[in-house]
Order: structure tokens, then C-alpha cells, then sequence
């Protein structure tokens, strides 16, 4: 996300838009668990899918929590039962084969040393546009610790560039489709200066509920170059007030916080879009479906919007 000054235009309520209950994967090198972020009460059912359309229940699978082989290519969601309401459905997850980087990725991390900035995806060529509309795997600490710390160092320096500076930035943004993210903590800077704002490094963050109220915000990215010779994209998306993420460090510990500084709560959820091959255009707004054609590719990609 690129460093912008930034006015609220107005703000308004949009009720029932995010689901309530989302599945977060807890990793490990040969073993995944699902569970239900947000989840208090009710009866579990998981269920399985091979295609996402016709699901199954999995006998006695009925925790909060679910354990799958790392291999598992199958779809699981939960319902959830509530005394007499109608059961709630959670969206339905695919197991990732695995957690561990690939040797392209590896390869494309250490292609130089941490000193080196590492290349910004730009959504306007072909195939950097491939890999900032995908869905991103998540990342295993355990498995692959030295390389994300060579890759996080090497973003850091890409983000804080003098000539392209940003106020946070996404894996994908560098060409790894991997969920990991540095964001400007905002809410974090020093009474005495509010530009002293510490950066933070995050894996496998996710938001697990947000503000109804959502409000006009001015946007911009890293990887969506305004200069000449470029279409003229949105300059403000729709954005939720206040989130409620989770997150790992490197060292493996899990944090869950709420973050109602608007604009602090506005970078993550623009670098955590990325994550899900969501482009800020696309929160440019409400109910966008248009579709956004990418130049120099013969494929069109619907935006998902808010």
C-alpha cells in the first residue's frame, strides 16, 4: 500500500455483509488444523468436499477444531447449530498440499542478499498480474525459518524505498504467493512523533471480523503504478472503521488484537486483501462486480467486491 494522505469522506452501516464464522489453519510441516475463528457456542458438524458442492458429514468430527493430513486435498467446512435457528455455514477451505516454500520461491528469495530490495509486481503487465490476482498458500515457520526472515528483510527494504516509500506490503506484491505481510502500525507511533510509526512483520494474518460501519478512504498502491502510459485508476476504496485480527511472528506466537485506529485497521485490511488476490480497485465501490481486464493477457479476472 503506498503512503497517502488520507480524508474520511463519510461513512454509513452496511449490516449482514461479513460471515461470522471463518476457518484459520493452524501449520505444521505434515499436519493441519482448522478452526472456526469467532466461534462461542453451538454444535459443530464438519463437513468434506471433493468439489466444494456436495458435502458430506464426517462422522464424530464435531470440536471446534479439525485435524487433516497436510496432503489432503479435499474441501472442509463447519455448520454450526444453534438450539432452533438455521445452521450456519461456514465457507468452505481447501487444504494446501503443503506449507513448505518451493524452490522457485526459495530460489526467487535468495536471488540476493538482504541488502537488495526485492522487484514490485505491477498489475498492469502480464505475468505480474497472475500472481497479484491468486489466492495466496499459507506459510509454515517451522518449515522454511530462514528463508522468511531473508525474504522479510529484503521487503522491508522494498517498502521503505526513499523513491517509492509504502505504508505496508504484501508477499504476493514481491512475486511470492505466500501469506505474509509487513504493515505500518499506525497506532503504535509516539505522541511526540506520529511519523515515527514502527513497521511490523506478520504470517498468516487474518481478519476474523470487522465494523459494520464502513467509510470512504483515500487508497493507493504499490503495485498499481499512476505514471503515464498507465490507466487511471480509483483514488479511495470502502473500508471497515475497526478489525479484529490474528497473526503469527517468526517466533511462532499467536496474536489476536482489535484494531480501531482507522487508518492502522484501512492497511490491513488493504495488504490482507492482497493476500486473497484482491486488488484495492476493487473496494473502489460497494457490490463491485465489474470486470477489471488486465492488459497484455488475454484472461479477465471478476472483481470481488466488498
Amino acid at each position: 500500500m503506498q503512503k497517502t494522505i488520507f480524508n474520511v469522506f463519510f461513512a454509513f452501516a452496511i449490516v449482514g455483509i461479513f460471515h461470522n464464522f471463518i476457518l484459520a489453519q493452524s501449520l505444521e510441516c505434515d499436519s493441519v488444523e482448522i478452526n472456526i475463528s469467532g466461534y462461542t457456542s453451538g454444535d459443530v458438524q464438519w463437513q468434506i468436499s471433493q468439489d466444494s458442492i456436495n458435502w458430506l458429514d464426517l462422522d464424530g468430527e464435531n470440536n471446534p477444531e479439525l485435524l487433516i493430513s497436510s496432503t489432503d486435498t479435499n474441501f472442509y467446512r463447519a455448520v454450526i447449530y444453534v438450539g432452533t435457528c438455521e445452521p450456519y455455514y461456514s465457507d468452505g477451505i481447501k487444504n494446501p498440499k503443503s506449507f513448505s516454500l518451493t524452490q522457485d520461491e526459495i530460489d526467487l528469495i535468495l536471488a540476493a542478499g538482504t541488502e537488495t530490495e526485492m522487484e514490485v509486481m505491477n498489475i498492469f503487465e502480464h505475468p505480474d498480474s497472475n500472481i497479484l490476482v491468486s489466492i495466496s498458500d499459507p506459510l509454515s515457520v517451522d518449515c522454511n525459518y530462514d528463508e522468511i526472515v531473508h525474504m522479510k528483510e529484503r521487503m522491508y527494504l522494498t517498502v521503505t524505498d526513499p523513491l517509492n516509500t509504502g505504508v505496508g506490503i504484501a508477499a504476493p506484491q514481491v512475486g511470492i504467493n505466500r501469506r505474509a505481510c509487513w504493515i505500518q502500525r499506525y497506532d503504535k507511533a509516539p505522541w511526540w512523533n506520529p511519523f515515527g510509526a514502527p513497521f511490523e512483520f506478520y504470517v498468516n494474518p487474518v481478519i476474523t471480523a470487522r465494523s459494520d460501519t464502513l467509510v470512504q478512504r483515500a487508497d493507493g498502491c504499490l503495485s498499481v503504478p499512476q505514471e503515464a502510459g498507465y490507466p487511471d485508476m480509483p483514488d479511495s476504496t470502502y473500508r471497515a472503521i475497526w478489525v479484529d485480527v490474528e497473526y503469527q511472528l517468526l517466533d511462532g506466537t499467536t496474536i489476536t488484537e482489535r484494531i480501531d485506529h482507522e487508518y492502522t485497521a484501512h492497511i490491513f485490511q488493504h495488504e490482507l486483501d492482497h493476500l486473497d488476490g484482491i486488488m484495492y480497485m476493487e473496494r473502489s465501490q460497494i457490490n463491485n462486480f465489474k470486470l477489471f481486464i488486465l492488459p497484455e493477457s488475454s484472461e479477465s479476472y471478476p472483481l470481488r467486491g466488498m
